[in-house]
């Protein structure tokens, strides 16, 4: 009996192939735990079980399907799966040789593990066409991992199942391969497997023959007749790649403008450039414009933001910013959909400006690429690790360049903290826009060499800012807009001071609560009546707050004990056995909360706020209402909110806890100070967002 931890339907299958236990745990071929299957999958594939081959050296895994999973629209089923973002990969066996005088090639792990396990030195690709990839004219060349054998003078048999003597896509693939290495200087033949009833393969012949059998087979070389049909497709396919024409570069460069260029007038340029294609507040219109120059010098800072383009709806204008951006940006390359290893490797290669459109279509169930997306924050973490598939090395790929991401809601906590937020609204009828046209890259060319002059003239002066930051309270958000004030500090007053008002007007919109400071937020309000209290009553007052994400969460169904329980562990705070009156059961104690609340909620806003201004032009930027404070940093009136009507008699007073400040109503409730403060008007006589009565009732 085996000692294999395998599931029986998966050593039943190995065994069908000849393979010892001593082989299989060699080769490392375990079973996939279920609670892993999705999220290999990445969605809720209706299989029983998957069987894992990995691959060595290299991190890959291949996996086989119990039972094979037929998509509707397809005529054959799914039995092996490798992520659809990894390029073709070779097996080798534990006992394989590079070095010996005769190499096998076939198909598929389990027969080059037969193989090897009967003295045979034998590897596999993944698939009769897994040895090549297109090269970037089109051309098929063998992959990576090719390089790692000596082929000059080796004897080479490739020994496909035997129906390849009746598939002409087999025999092409066989024939494909065995020229591709017959130019590299080996001897190629290949070995012709006698035809069973069904199909011949080298694991079940080896499980029936010997190996002084199989080595008494017929071999062919490619010059054979046999390979006459495939030769022709093979002469077919290039003279199609001949009439080809010549791909395009991915990205291209722009010479730079002949002449020095006036930042105040390429900057206005861009500015209008925008307004007359998409509708967009006049803050949002100032970032674009200087985001865009940023994609031309982003170089010459340490920090490198996002710019996150989102909508509550579709049909906002959000792909016609991104179409806009991409004829004013520096290399811009604009997709719809876009894999993890596409992203670093395209950044590797070309160092494009990428422009992600519907990205709420798949950047949510993406850690993999939400962390690629992080990384490019900043210099020193822009990189990710892959394992090169030649040298089996370690090898390092940058994901440092311009970056805009385009979706319905809002993204990920973690990278909308890393992004400048443009928020788009679907235009009205009196709002009138120009299309952009067909030709609309080709037209903006002059502007985008001048955009790249402007950055070449003031590279220097760009690294060496230092310039003063108006104060937000948030440290990430002066770090991205660091850059973009640079920037506009060297375009000239009108630019500077513009910029510092559509930081702290975007800064106010887009500080959106990361879930775990909406919750701190909440359970403080609750606090404000009590030091102590039970978690079953702490989760019902959440539940019951309007318009908070308690009662709708996960599912449609209502946070938990154990749900809020996992939202705190992450602060150190557990619940813990606590009397209210004759009462005892789990719950938690204000004073548990005292240092987390210090550290991640702000006790005051931020000291400078702007009024949310009409679209206005450039021109406009001096007119702004504006004053100076001590570290010459431009602002603009604050708001003062008004307190509600039922709050008729107010005092401030310290709690016992000495917490914060609250406010005491005839009512009798207590309330944050925080909940007034963050009442904010949108308009003269807009009511506040937050209903004090609420929480004191």
């Amino acid at each position: 009996m085996s000692n294999l931890n395998l599931d029986p339907l998966h050593l039943e299958d190995l065994r069908k192939s000849g393979l010892s236990d001593g082989t299989i745990k060699d080769a490392g071929i375990y079973t996939v735990p279920r609670d892993q299957i999705n999220k290999i999958f990445g969605w809720d594939i209706p299989i029983d079980s998957l069987l894992a081959f990995p691959y060595q050296g290299n991190g890959f895994v291949r996996y086989k399907l119990f039972p094979p999973y037929k998509k509707k629209e397809e005529t054959r089923a799914q039995k092996y799966y490798q992520k659809p973002d990894t390029p073709p990969h070779l097996y080798f066996p534990p006992d394989f040789d590079r070095t010996a005088e005769t190499i096998l090639i076939t198909e598929g792990e389990k027969k080059a593990l037969k193989a090897c396990q009967e003295g045979l030195n034998c590897f596999a690709s993944g698939g009769i066409w897994n040895f090549a990839v297109k090269d970037g004219k089109g051309k098929s060349q063998l992959i990576d991992a090719f390089n790692s054998i000596e082929w000059v003078d080796r004897k080479v048999e490739l020994v496909p199942d035997s129906d390849f003597h009746k598939k002409l896509e087999v025999k092409h693939a066989v024939y494909r391969l065995g020229t591709m290495l017959e130019q590299r200087g080996a001897n190629v033949s290949v070995v012709c497997l006698p035809i069973s009833e069904s199909v011949g393969k080298l694991d079940d012949y080896l499980c029936k023959h010997s190996v002084d059998e199989f080595e008494k087979l017929k071999r062919v070389p490619l010059s054979h007749k046999l390979f006459s049909e495939a030769k022709k497709q093979e002469k077919n396919a290039e003279k199609q790649l001949e009439k080809q024409p010549e791909k395009k570069p991915i990205v291209e460069d722009v010479e730079p403008w002949e002449t020095p260029v006036n930042g105040y007038e390429l900057f206005k340029t861009l500015y209008d450039v925008i307004k007359k294609h998409v509708v967009l507040d006049h803050h949002s219109l100032v970032a674009c414009t200087l985001w865009t120059i940023l994609t031309y010098c982003y170089n010459s800072f340490r920090i490198l933001p996002l710019l996150a383009i989102s909508s509550p709806e579709k049909r906002c204008g959000k792909t016609t910013l991104l179409e806009t951006l991409g004829g004013l940006a520096n290399k811009p390359l604009l997709a719809s959909s876009i894999t993890p290893s596409a992203i670093f490797r395209t950044i590797e290669k070309c160092s494009p400006c990428l422009l992600i459109d519907e990205a709420d279509t798949f950047i949510k169930d993406n850690d993999e690429l939400r962390g690629i997306l992080n990384s490019g924050h900043t210099t020193k973490s822009a990189f990710v690790i892959r394992t090169n598939t030649e040298t089996l090395e370690p090898e390092r790929f940058s994901t440092w360049g311009p970056k805009a991401v385009s979706l319905i809601g809002a993204l990920p906590d973690t990278l909308s903290d890393r992004s400048i937020a443009i928020r788009m609204e679907r235009k009205i009828v009196s709002e009138r826009v120009k299309r952009v046209s067909l030709d609309f890259d080709e037209g903006h060319l002059v502007l985008r060499r001048m955009c790249q002059r402007w950055s070449n003239d003031n590279t220097e002066s760009l690294k060496n800012a230092k310039p003063s930051m108006p104060e937000t309270g948030n440290d990430r958000a002066t770090d991205n807009w660091l850059p973009l004030i640079c920037i506009a500090d060297i375009a000239g007053q009108e630019w500077s001071e513009g910029s510092r008002n559509t930081m702290l007007a975007i800064e106010k919109v887009s500080a959106n609560d990361t879930t775990t400071q909406i919750l701190l937020k909440d359970i403080r309000i609750i606090f404000a009546a009590s030091d102590k209290i039970f978690s079953k009553e702490l989760v019902e007052k959440l539940i019951q707050i309007e318009d908070h994400l308690w009662g709708d969460w996960r599912r449609g169904k209502p946070i938990t004990q154990s749900g809020l329980a996992r939202l705190l562990k992450p602060f150190g705070i557990f619940s813990k056995t606590i009397r209210i009156d004759e009462n005892t059961s789990k719950g938690y104690a204000l004073e548990q909360f005292l240092d987390t609340f210090n550290r991640y909620l702000p006790t005051v806003p931020p000291i400078q706020s702007v009024t949310t201004s009409q679209p206005a032009s450039v021109k406009d930027f001096i007119a702004f209402q504006s004053v100076t404070q001590e570290d010459d940093v431009t602002v603009v009136n604050r708001i003062k909110p008004k307190l509600v009507n039922d709050c008729d008699v107010v005092t401030v007073e310290n709690t016992e806890k000495g917490v914060n400040r609250v406010l005491k109503t005839e009512k009798q409730g207590l309330v944050s100070l925080d909940i007034i403060n963050s009442i904010t008007l949108a308009g003269k006589n807009t009511q506040p967002i937050i209903n004090v009565e609420e929480f004191l009732g």
